[in-house]
């Protein structure tokens, strides 16, 4: 396995960073993290987020060697999350950003590039200790967090829906209301499931394997699986750039 844990927030001296760092540290160390780690998940952490960009908040986890060996180099991933970005700035008519705020946290690029890195393969197989608790960590009541992971044993994530809990910075009625509109219509929401599955592709030129969770928690994501299966099946869609074909 390989274990990341790193001075989160020791730049800045505060109770509230020396906590989550602990907490951070203590749960991607946990046994039942690491022994999730194999045919149920490939990534553990305290608190697994799908969205704005997949990640683990804080950037510490434990992930298996095969997956690890699948991403691409830190440097790459960095330069290709800045590529994507500024691609889809330039389609206005093909992308919308409205769930999440334009900026470089959420769109995982310079320094977040380095904590979107993680999950960023489509085979990502999460699990996390946060059972319930979406706001994210460092803004839960500490005490409480630290019961999550001493008592809690490490599970499939996400649980949650992206239109129910507490998602950080999330603007609920965006969600909400590209739930609504019809799947695979323009423009495309790019904190939801069509940027995860661009991003996907741009970066590992794959998309997620059939039974991944991911087509199950986003909204539309079986209308989204049907349409990229039906074009990797298709030869003419095969002949033509798919990006162009799907978005």
């Amino acid at each position: 396995i390989v274990v990341y844990i790193h001075t989160k927030g020791s730049l800045h001296a505060k109770i509230e960073n020396h906590r989550w760092r602990s907490v951070l540290t203590e749960a991607s160390l946990k046994d039942s993290c690491i022994l999730s780690l194999g045919e149920k998940c490939n990534a553990c952490g305290l608190q697994f987020y799908p969205i704005w960009i997949p990640m683990f908040p804080g950037n510490m986890f434990t992930a298996t060697c095969g997956y690890v060996r699948q991403l691409m180099s830190l440097e790459k991933h960095g330069q290709k999350m800045q590529d994507i970005v500024t691609t889809v700035r330039s389609k206005r008519h093909v992308w919308q950003t409205k769930a999440y705020a334009w900026q470089k946290d959420s769109l995982g690029i310079d320094r977040w590039s380095r904590e979107a890195w993680i999950a960023s393969h489509p085979s990502i197989r999460p699990c996390d200790l946060a059972q319930n608790v979406t706001f994210i960590a460092p803004y839960v009541d500490f005490n409480r967090i630290m019961e999550l992971v001493n008592a809690t044993k490490a599970e499939p994530a996400p649980r949650i829906a992206p239109d129910q809990g507490e998602w950080y910075r999330r603007k609920i009625e965006e969600v909400q209301n590209a739930a609504k509109q019809p799947a695979l219509q323009r423009p495309h929401e790019y904190f939801l499931l069509p940027g995860t599955l661009y991003r996907f592709y741009s970066l590992y030129g794959r998309f997620p394997p059939h039974d991944s969770w991911i087509w199950k928690w986003f909204p539309h994501g079986m209308e989204w699986r049907l349409k990229v299966e039906e074009m990797i099946n298709d030869a003419t869609t095969r002949q033509e750039r798919l990006e162009d074909v799907l978005w």
